[in-house]
């Protein structure tokens, strides 16, 4: 089956664009939807990332939703048309969506649905079918976002009008199909750093002087060494690196803060790179808002050298 192929249909019902009137904003979200942005998702150290995004609906009845069609590209005024649909959700909320790598890659998805509305008092039967694919997210490439909400028609209610963003928005009750969303993104799929010295479990590093190394992962331009006294790297760092840019495809960064510096003597510490992408929003690694991180490496200092002050 061809790659986004969308049949999308409702028996009875007209598909007509949301009516809008004043354009200044109008259109960023589905029907006064606003989407939160895309960012990076980490559940701990090291994981494979996820992109987050989602859409909250402001109209005054929910229950009219009949499911949210998602759509995906890699530039960013895309059209949110069936060669771009990834996920279509039989849900009436989607304010967290979230977009993994080794998902269903191009194997076709379909989704079917009855539903029933009330037409000049009159109940009718709509539906909606779809198919689709998801090509697997790909590591240095950057990725935007569109939504848009089928809805049942409800003759008996007053035109839905939007809100916040969307405050000019009004919404004829017979339409199905919403406006899309403006592109939430960018989001680039980053592969996490791999750190590489010193050396997992090193037994004797010393606190006064030490060089991290690290190779650097695709789709990130920033990096970070963040040393930490407990294994679930949570929590304030005890020594945080500058912001590095490594022109390559390694890092470096040279602790050597000479004397009785950050680090403790015969102390157990651990390590991560973070990683992040500059000018976009920052990564969430397990509630941890800045940096995606590395797995965690582990080392433990000796005594200070004689005579350090």
């Amino acid at each position: 089956m061809p790659r986004g192929l969308l049949a999308l249909f409702l028996l009875g019902v007209v598909f007509v664009p949301w009516a809008v009137t004043g354009c200044d904003s109008s259109d960023s979200a589905p029907d006064g939807a606003a989407a939160p942005g895309a960012y990076l998702y980490q559940a701990s150290a090291g994981a494979e990332p996820s992109i987050r995004t989602g859409w909250s609906s402001n109209i005054p009845d929910p229950a009219l939703v009949v499911a949210w069609l998602v759509y995906r590209a890699e530039f960013y005024g895309f059209p949110a048309e069936h060669g771009y649909l990834i996920d279509v959700r039989g849900q009436q909320t989607l304010s967290d969506y979230s977009d993994s790598r080794g998902g269903s890659g191009l194997t076709a998805e379909a989704y079917n649905r009855n539903f029933t509305y009330t037409r000049y008092g009159q109940q009718q039967t709509g539906s909606i079918a779809a198919s689709y694919s998801r090509p697997d997210l790909v590591a240095g490439r950057t990725y935007y976002y569109r939504a848009r909400r089928v809805v049942k028609p409800n003759s008996g209610a007053p035109p839905l009008t939007g809100a916040a963003q969307a405050s000019a928005l009004t919404v004829d009750p017979f339409d199905a199909l919403s406006q899309p969303s403006d592109p939430a993104g960018p989001v680039t799929y980053i592969v996490p750093a791999t750190p590489t010295a010193p050396t997992d479990g090193l037994q004797t590093a010393d606190p006064t002087s030490m060089t991290f190394n690290w190779t650097t992962g695709a789709g990130a331009d920033e990096y970070q060494v963040r040393v930490y006294d407990n294994a679930s790297v949570a929590g304030n760092p005890v020594m945080v690196s500058p912001v590095i840019r490594p022109a390559g495809t390694t890092g470096s960064y040279a602790y050597a803060p000479g004397g009785r510096g950050l680090l403790r003597a015969t102390t157990t510490y651990y390590w991560t790179v973070g990683s992040r992408k500059l000018g976009e929003a920052p990564p969430d690694c397990a509630g941890e808002s800045g940096w995606l991180k590395s797995q965690v490496r582990q080392f433990r200092t000796t005594e200070y050298p004689p005579g350090t002050p």
